[in-house]
């Protein structure tokens, strides 16, 4: 039971982090999978399956701060 409840836990933070990254990828007009393989590089690893657990909250925020601090000005300023 309890490793049931880490691989679900695991999982809905990897669902989200796929979700921060496809704002993120939508906001700059990139690639969802570059973005992601961003992240993961930011994590130290190759992949998003890869990264451990206690790196999922940073990678997160890492994301965020992506969106939070964009690179361009937005059209609309």
């Amino acid at each position: 039971m309890i490793e049931q409840t880490i691989l679900a836990r695991r999982a809905s933070r990897l669902l989200a982090i796929r979700h921060l990254g496809r704002a993120v990828a939508a906001w700059y007009d990139l690639d969802t999978g570059s973005v992601l393989d961003d992240a993961a590089r930011f994590a130290g690893e190759g992949t998003l399956a890869d990264v451990p657990w206690e790196m999922h909250k940073p990678v997160m925020d890492y994301l965020c701060g992506r969106l939070l601090l964009p690179e361009r000005r937005a059209p609309w300023v």
